[in-house]
């Protein structure tokens, strides 16, 4: 009966992980930061990392900031 069940597939990173990678280890430690800061709101830190070449949605923030990303499981 689950013969066919195979593995599972690597686990997917959202596009805020995936952009982290990039980060030298300096910007990567400024990125957690802002990530974390309540202050920052998802519309305005999105665009502000879009501003600075990590393109960023503010629905991707907003999911994984609530952890509702495809990178939790």
């Amino acid at each position: 009966m689950l013969e066919n069940l195979g593995t599972p597939e690597d686990r997917t990173y959202c596009i805020i992980v995936r952009n982290g990678l990039t980060l030298s280890p300096e910007d990567f430690a400024i990125y957690q930061e802002a990530l974390n800061d309540p202050r920052w709101g998802n519309v305005v830190l999105a665009e502000k990392l879009t501003k600075l070449g990590l393109k960023t949605g503010k629905d991707s923030l907003r999911r994984h900031r609530e952890k509702m990303c495809s990178c939790v499981g």
